[in-house]
């Protein structure tokens, strides 16, 4: 029994068993510890890359509505009108998932990634556009999105005092051959003139021509030497010395940087008709309407679009349909030898000419529409425009270097800008027209009546022709803003709140 109880209480050892439960104590609560980090380390590691994602975003969607507007600064002042403005706004800044250089540092040995994309969710004037913006780092993605809307204001450089119907020697020396401008035989003035010349003699008056206004403008250097009066007993409106009647730069810029001429995919062959009796109405990019199935052909333009020839014969009609948006096309040759030419949706439908432009027989082209939604730009030198007889244009035209002639009953209503060196009107009626041909001779005979102002390198007026003023909307003219970057319009851009998408 003594025996039991030593055995019992003898305590060897048990130091042992106490470091053995101590270390399994202390390797628990180490284990538990260490997990207690991982899993914090690993949730500050979701959580900055949570976070850092959304920065991502955030940093690439700001640098994409940086670029939009550096893009709308330098397209204000290029574009001729809305249409080539949003066109070209939409291919620089229109992406899908493109993926954005920031130069972000690798983290956790993970390239941090930002991918956007620019959508077009309207096509008015403004225009909305949205932008999506998607960050990702160590599989952790979040997305921001924003609208912006972009607005092209319609205004012009050229700018035209009231009352002014007619200026000449714009771009010319002060110092100019005489007559520079002439009125003769019944020409009549009904409204205010100017000149830059000096020269004594520069304006002639002669008996039955009259000029109704209140006055005269004349360089700060001339005198009233500048007038000649042969067998002229009219009255003349008071002499006024003003050299800043007109923006001669922005007029010389006009020309100077001329519309480039865009390129656009050519639409795909189209037969109309049969097996037994078809024709091709389009093909290999030249559209023919020489045909009596092409009678009336619909050309629907669902995006702008580059062509050959076009070819309008046989008193035959073709319909340009733009869909409701502003459209442009380019031809190498306008040929309506006998044909016509109609716009329909109501919007305007801008053609670039880089060739010829022929009418023939009663030919017309928007003889049914307003003059604001066709502008016709005329490329290249040494060119000619000519309407006479029952032909007809409704539209404004921009030409290069042109020279235009309006003879007989040929109509046109809009304006005239050209760069080439005459003008000749001869009869007609032109209403709310602005004929900008500063390095022309306009010359204007047999009864023409002009409604608007002319401003010219020279002018003669007479056979009874008669200029009266008419303020001209400018704003739709086929021309670009030479204003520059710095005076873009404030709402020319506008950016909506930044939002995360779920």
């Amino acid at each position: 029994m003594q025996k039991r109880y030593n055995y019992l209480a003898n305590e060897n050892g048990i130091g042992l068993v106490m470091v053995m439960m101590l270390l399994v104590v202390i390797s628990l609560l180490a284990i538990t510890i260490l997990s207690v980090s991982a899993g914090q380390l690993t949730l500050a590691t979701k959580d900055r890359s949570f976070h850092s994602s959304f920065y991502l975003a955030e940093a690439g969607l700001n640098k994409t509505v940086a670029e939009i507007y550096d893009q709308v600064d330098h397209l204000y002042a290029l574009s001729p009108n809305e249409g080539t403005f949003f066109q070209q706004l939409d291919n620089a800044i229109m992406k899908d998932h493109e993926l954005v250089d920031l130069s972000f540092s690798k983290q956790y040995r993970n390239d941090p990634e930002v991918n956007v994309s620019v959508s077009r969710i309207s096509d008015e004037n403004p225009r909305t556009y949205v932008i999506e913006s998607v960050g990702s780092v160590n599989g952790s993605k979040r997305t921001v999105k924003t609208n912006m809307e972009v607005r092209w204001d319609k205004s012009t450089s050229i700018e035209i005092p009231d009352n002014l119907v007619a200026y000449t020697g714009i771009l010319s020396s002060k110092q100019c051959e005489t007559p520079q401008a002439k009125f003769a035989e019944g020409a009549q003035l009904n409204g205010d003139y100017g000149t830059s010349c000096i020269s004594e003699g520069a304006v002639e008056f002669t008996g039955g021509s009259s000029l109704n206004g209140n006055t005269i403008y004349i360089p700060t250097e001339a005198d009233d030497s500048i007038i000649k009066r042969n067998n002229y007993h009219n009255e003349i409106p008071p002499l006024s010395t003003n050299n800043h009647v007109l923006a001669v730069e922005s007029i010389r810029q006009l020309f100077e940087e001329f519309p480039t001429i865009p390129s656009y995919a050519t639409p795909d062959n189209e037969t109309i008709g049969d097996q037994y009796n078809h024709h091709q109405v389009i093909e290999n990019g030249n559209i023919n309407i020489t045909h009596y199935q092409a009678d009336n052909y619909i050309l629907e333009l669902n995006n702008n679009a580059s062509f050959q020839d076009i070819n309008v014969s046989g008193n035959r009609r073709l319909y340009i349909d733009t869909n409701g948006v502003d459209r442009e096309i380019t031809v190498d040759d306008l040929n309506l030898s006998n044909g016509h030419i109609s716009i329909s949706n109501g919007r305007q439908l801008t053609v670039y000419v880089q060739g010829s432009i022929t009418f023939g027989s009663g030919s017309t082209f928007n003889a049914d529409g307003a003059s604001e939604d066709l502008h016709i730009i005329l490329a290249g030198a040494n060119k000619h425009f000519t309407l006479a007889g029952a032909q007809k244009v409704n539209g404004h035209i921009f030409a290069e270097d042109a020279s235009i002639t309006l003879t007989a009953s040929g109509g046109f209503d809009g304006s005239i800008i050209t760069g080439g060196s005459k003008v000749e009107l001869s009869g007609g009626t032109y209403n709310e027209s602005l004929i900008l041909a500063p390095y022309a001779e306009v010359l204007a005979t047999v009864g023409s009546e002009v409604f608007g102002t002319i401003i010219s390198d020279r002018l003669t007026v007479s056979g009874g022709a008669t200029f009266t003023y008419r303020k001209v909307d400018v704003d739709h003219l086929p021309v670009p803003n030479h204003s520059g970057s710095d005076n873009v319009p404030e709402d020319a851009y506008k950016k909506g709140q930044t939002l995360e998408k779920d």
